[in-house]
């Protein structure tokens, strides 16, 4: 996220659109429908003290729905669960010809499989269906340092291939060889001393 305004928008003439609602939240069908304007702070605000979370979270809380729907959205949950397309179950999009469209795996197909990483350009999304799975009360991580750019690949392929994986996976690198892997699972234990939160 860049907090600068390129210099086209400055030409636009921008149209204020009030989308920022939680529509439905179907625990039995495990799924939240949200309007594009909708945060991923909200959400998780929503969905956390449920005893549910998003498939794959991404990290930043100002990110839209519309965004990442739009967008990609690789996130440390997607060794699992794949891109944040890949947890968008359906969508309602407003056509350039004005009609209002539902899509999904089954239902124009064609439109939902475009919607991905076509930032807006093949409508404009109203309202999306995402996946919602069961999370615990805490993420235990467990760091691994590495040294090696080769090492870091396969420790992370390894990890990511297993046929019970962990919930999260992600690095950080330092230097072209230096870099920290962390392996996160959901959890209802923790030590109280070890707790870091800054909700």
């Amino acid at each position: 996220m860049s907090v600068g305004t390129s210099k086209f928008k400055k030409k636009l003439f921008p149209i204020d659109v009030d989308l920022l609602d939680i529509l439905e939240l179907n625990i039995e069908k495990q799924f939240v429908r949200a309007e594009p304007r909708v945060t991923m702070g909200q959400l998780t605000a929503l969905l956390c003290p449920l005893g549910w979370t998003l498939a794959i979270v991404p990290e930043l809380e100002d990110l839209t729905v519309g965004g990442m729907c739009n967008g990609t959205g690789v996130e440390s949950s997607s060794h699992i669960h794949g891109l944040f397309g890949n947890i968008c179950l359906a969508h309602e999009v407003v056509l350039p010809d004005g009609s209002l469209v539902r899509c999904s795996k089954d239902e124009n197909s064609h439109l939902f499989y475009a919607i991905p990483f076509s930032h807006g350009t093949v409508g404009f999304v109203v309202s999306t269906e995402l996946r919602i799975v069961p999370c615990k009360q805490y993420v235990k991580l467990e760091y691994i340092p590495l040294y090696k750019a080769d090492d870091v690949c396969k420790k992370m392929s390894e990890e990511s291939r297993k046929s019970n994986p962990v919930d999260f996976i992600e690095t950080l690198m330092y230097t072209k060889n230096t870099g920290v892997l962390m392996l996160g699972k959901m959890t209802n234990e923790a030590e109280p001393q070890k707790v870091c939160s800054y909700l």
